[in-house]
């Protein structure tokens, strides 16, 4: 009644809040990713968002995942665990997205400059994390002091446990070689009843704080960077100097 059922592409279950891979893929189209570019779909899971591009006009694909679920014919699938180092595993890529991965890691950081390593220089990568700043998030917060997404249940059930803000995911970009490009949110598992009856707090909170209090997912698009900083590095902020 209040939570819709999860997604299904092509009878392939989609593993994000519905909406989500489609708006992924109007990402891809915003920015004009060209039709013949190489892609890489880390945690391909069933192949529902490595299908919704082929049906997209985008024959160049591949996927990864921890264990092998993949449903959709004729794509290579590499499987390997992306705590470990991984761009080894893999030829160099034009396009990389990463839905529902990166609050599963143990390191994003690690993870974004892995990925470094696998693009072709000024590569996008489009990443997708729960939204913390969901409206609904934004209430738990305030009664409970838990971020949405991220509580005992998420940990033991899902193993959430990394979780990024929009303010932090440029800076994250940054540091691991990246300029973040575009931000949106998307997807919901709401009911249309469920959206009636909080419509009074999610209007009043998009008018007071933003269209990103909507959408359960974060998407970020972010481009790889030929020139490299380390301003935001721990030498940088604590070293030497700073001690002086």
């Amino acid at each position: 009644m209040f939570r819709a059922t999860h997604e299904v592409y092509a009878g392939h279950r989609v593993a994000a809040a519905p909406g989500t891979h489609g708006a992924i893929e109007a990402q891809l189209d915003k920015i004009a990713v060209p039709r013949n570019a190489s892609i890489l779909d880390f945690g391909a899971f069933t192949g529902a968002m490595l299908r919704r591009l082929r049906d997209a006009g985008y024959p160049n694909l591949a996927g990864s995942d921890l264990h092998d679920h993949l449903e959709e014919p004729g794509i290579p699938l590499t499987i390997c665990d992306l705590n470990e180092d991984f761009a080894h595993e893999f030829g160099i890529f034009e396009c990389i997205i990463a839905s529902e991965v990166i609050e599963h890691l143990n390191d994003p950081r690690h993870f974004l400059s892995e990925c470094h390593n696998i693009l072709t220089d000024g590569g996008i990568i489009v990443v997708s994390t729960p939204n913390i700043a969901f409206f609904e998030g934004r209430i738990k917060f305030l009664l409970k002091g838990e971020l949405w997404g991220y509580g005992a249940h998420n940990y033991a059930g899902q193993r959430h446990i990394s979780a990024i803000s929009q303010e932090q995911f440029p800076l994250l970009f940054e540091e691991c070689g990246f300029e973040q490009i575009a931000m949106t949110t998307a997807g919901s598992f709401a009911t249309r009843l469920r959206k009636m009856l909080t419509s009074p707090i999610w209007l009043i909170m998009r008018a007071a704080l933003g269209k990103h209090v909507i959408g359960e997912s974060l998407i970020c698009v972010a481009r790889k960077r030929t020139v490299s900083t380390d301003r935001l590095s721990s030498a940088a902020l604590w070293g030497a100097k700073s001690r002086g």
